[in-house]
């Protein structure tokens, strides 16, 4: 019994090492979970900033210093440069009323408060095998719980709706610095930034896309 569950225990901890270390090749029942916790290791090490080199050729060590570098570096990059492009496209776009519009019947179908089924059809979508969220769970335990707790995950997507912004845990994320392969790691024009949230709010965008399969003839006929 014991040794049953020294197993199971093991098993456990290989897969979640195997998530972490986004090895996509790996064979069904591998017990060789040592090597899965070093690749993770590796991967964790890689996108660990210990330095980084300014514009300017200074090398910064201390948290603080990288914190602050990478805060201007990548405000810097993704600030708009020119308002000239963004005010042509306003004028091209919105300067006149569009003559064809929805009818109420159509809006409705396109707006409004989520449905169980539309939720679940957008649960059902998500891919398995990703990384959790930031809140440790991931696509399988919404698909595998959903009936104990759809009720109070589509109250709280609707009272967003409602109230017009979402819930905070929703608006915050986490940013990783992913490092280019075979780049300097010391200069952050080699790292891609990526932003992890909750599993909940990538709900959202499945919903949407189902919603505009639902209706795409009456769109597109607009």
């Amino acid at each position: 019994m014991k040794k049953k569950e020294l197993v199971n225990i093991i098993e456990y901890k290989t897969k979640g090492a195997i998530i972490r270390s986004k090895a996509r090749w790996y064979n069904e029942g591998e017990k060789n979970n040592k090597y899965f916790l070093n690749l993770e290791n590796r991967h964790c090490k890689k996108k660990t900033i210990m330095q980084i080199k300014t514009k300017d050729g200074a090398n910064l060590t201390h948290d603080s210093d990288i914190l602050r570098e990478c805060n201007s570096f990548y405000s810097d990059l993704y600030t708009t440069k020119s308002t000239k492009i963004t005010e042509d496209l306003e004028e091209q776009f919105f300067s006149y009323e569009h003559p064809h519009k929805l009818y109420e019947i159509d809006k409705e179908k396109c707006e409004g408060l989520l449905t169980e089924k539309k939720c679940l059809e957008a649960v059902k979508s998500m891919e398995s095998g990703k990384s959790p969220g930031t809140d440790g769970l991931h696509a399988e335990f919404y698909k595998v719980f959903w009936k104990d707790i759809s009720t109070f995950l589509i109250s709280s997507l609707n009272r967003s709706y409602q109230k017009g912004n979402l819930a905070i845990t929703h608006r915050r994320g986490i940013i990783s610095l992913i490092p280019q392969k075979d780049k300097a790691l010391s200069k952050l024009k080699n790292r891609r930034p990526i932003t992890f949230r909750t599993t909940q709010i990538d709900i959202n965008p499945w919903i949407i896309i189902i919603i505009i399969d639902y209706n795409r003839v009456v769109i597109i006929r607009f």
